[in-house]
């Protein structure tokens, strides 16, 4: 289970940038048929000869936050942080969008 939420999450943006950028789609999709073809599924050794995959998908990474929250914390002291006051033993989630 570890994993599953990220990766279909992934796999959800990455379907609707492909639909949003065509050109994008389609050089994706030159590279896997020069790469991987027709006859056969991709493997792990087609990862290396296809940078440009690589980087769609580092650019997808790097435009949504597949994990939108850090682990919750409690606030060790009482402390005031942008006009707020966080109360001692009160729970922080730290958003990681920026």
């Amino acid at each position: 289970m570890a994993g599953a939420e990220t990766t279909a999450t992934t796999l959800r943006w990455t379907i609707l940038y492909l639909i949003s950028y065509p050109e994008v789609q389609a050089k994706l999709h030159q590279e896997i048929d020069k790469v991987v073809g027709k006859d056969r599924l991709p493997c792990q050794e087609d990862c290396n000869k296809m940078p440009y995959a690589e980087a769609v998908l580092w650019e997808i990474w790097r435009h949504v936050t597949v994990v939108p929250t850090a682990p919750g914390r409690l606030a060790s002291q009482d402390i005031q942080l942008g006009g707020y006051i966080i109360p001692k033993v009160d729970s922080i989630f730290a958003s990681q969008k920026s």
